[in-house]
């Protein structure tokens, strides 16, 4: 089963979004997170399991858009599951932190939602390139009938 991607099936925002994100989150395991930083007041085991999870996120993600092959639709489904969801922990974590510590203005309402509604995107665009995995399975089974 060699199904090629069509070439404009790759979205430039999510691959700058990846890329960035990456590069964030290896500089961060390099040099630590920023003082004073929400990532800095974070604990130190939530702290690593999001840059583990945003990390293979966005490397399995930008192997799984370049892949010519169906498996390429798998790998990069799951990347997106990983960055949502570690989106969607970072963003409460940060909401939680912000209430914890009574610090309520405009970070608070962009601060901690902003996160999460992007991982939520990620993960919207994890369940569109599942359903594409779906259809291709479905032609597959047509064709072998």
């Amino acid at each position: 089963m060699k199904a090629t991607k069509e070439k404009t099936r790759h979205d430039p925002f999510e691959v700058v979004l990846c890329a960035v994100f990456g590069a964030s989150m290896l500089l961060q395991c390099v040099y630590g997170p920023p003082p004073d930083s929400a990532t800095a007041a974070m604990p130190s085991g939530l702290r690593t399991l999001w840059l583990v999870l945003m990390l293979i996120g966005c490397a399995t993600t930008l192997v799984g858009l370049f892949a010519r092959h169906v498996w390429g639709y798998l790998i990069e489904q799951v990347g997106l599951g990983a960055l949502g969801w570690s989106l969607v922990a970072f963003g409460a974590q940060l909401l939680l932190l912000q209430l914890e510590n009574r610090s309520l203005g405009t970070a608070t309402f962009l601060g901690g939602p902003l996160p999460i509604a992007l991982g939520v995107a990620f993960l919207w665009k994890r369940r569109q390139v599942l359903q594409d995995v779906r259809t291709l399975h479905a032609v597959k089974v047509r064709e072998a009938s």
